[in-house]
């Protein structure tokens, strides 16, 4: 079986036991613990001698029906100086983890990402595999998950444009992931988070930690800081980006 067959079973798979799960879930509902999750919220403003604009949005929401886990996060990071656009990238995931045992439990994964200054016009990541908690324990958890998925790339086309140019790469990818979270003491929790995706091409990293304090039962502030990392970006573009931001959080 070829590397492109092989990457359409995992791709094929996964959205089954992503429909599976959704299903389940529905049919579990009086089962169900509730949504919860939060909106962040940062932006700053400078104008004068420079004029400079930075917004940034997230979302996080979690729904627990039984068994099943289901949560959706997205992002988008806006910056320019001068008038002149510097940032602009979009993320959205879906992830739904089913428990196996006390610990360990199977997911499946769907990932969505745009970014005009990456080199990269988007990227579509679907995958499937085991995640286990390491730690699991009043105060302090920390979980491990990886495995074998797809991942769809769309190039930004340089100019000029060289002879050897593809426009997009399909390619059997591994993703593997660790995130740590510890309360620190009441109303301030630290967390971690490290995400890679390997493919033939290219390899990603992204790793991100947070120090979040709450300052009411739904109000809380965050200060992250993030860094994404290409061991092979395309041509012109560098192979790290940093983001250091301050946020308001609104929990529900």
């Amino acid at each position: 079986m070829t590397r492109s067959a092989i990457s359409r079973v995992l791709c094929a798979s996964t959205m089954l036991v992503l429909s599976a799960g959704a299903g389940s879930a529905m049919a579990q509902d009086e089962e169900s613990e509730g949504w919860s999750g939060s909106v962040e919220f940062s932006a700053a403003s400078a104008t004068g001698n420079s004029e400079t604009l930075n917004v940034g949005l997230a979302t996080e929401v979690k729904n627990e029906v039984g068994r099943y886990t289901h949560l959706f996060k997205g992002a988008f990071n806006y910056a320019e100086a001068e008038e002149i656009e510097t940032q602009n990238n979009l993320q959205l995931s879906y992830d739904l983890d089913v428990q196996l045992r006390d610990r360990t439990y199977a997911y499946g994964r769907v990932q969505y990402d745009q970014d005009e200054f990456s080199g990269f016009e988007n990227r579509i990541f679907v995958g499937g595999g085991l995640g286990h908690y390491l730690i699991e324990e009043e105060g302090s958890t920390w979980k491990i998950e990886g495995g074998p998925g797809y991942r769809y790339s769309k190039l930004e086309e340089p100019d000029p444009v060289p002879m050897d140019f593809e426009e997009s790469e399909s390619e059997f990818a591994v993703y593997a992931s660790s995130e740590y979270e510890r309360l620190i003491r009441e109303g301030v929790q630290f967390t971690h988070l490290l995400e890679s995706t390997w493919t033939q091409s290219n390899t990603s990293v992204k790793t991100v930690a947070a120090l979040t304090t709450k300052l009411t039962d739904s109000l809380s502030s965050k200060v992250s800081y993030e860094v994404r990392y290409e061991t092979d970006p395309p041509a012109g573009n560098e192979n790290t980006d940093t983001l250091l931001k301050a946020s308001i959080l609104f929990g529900f």
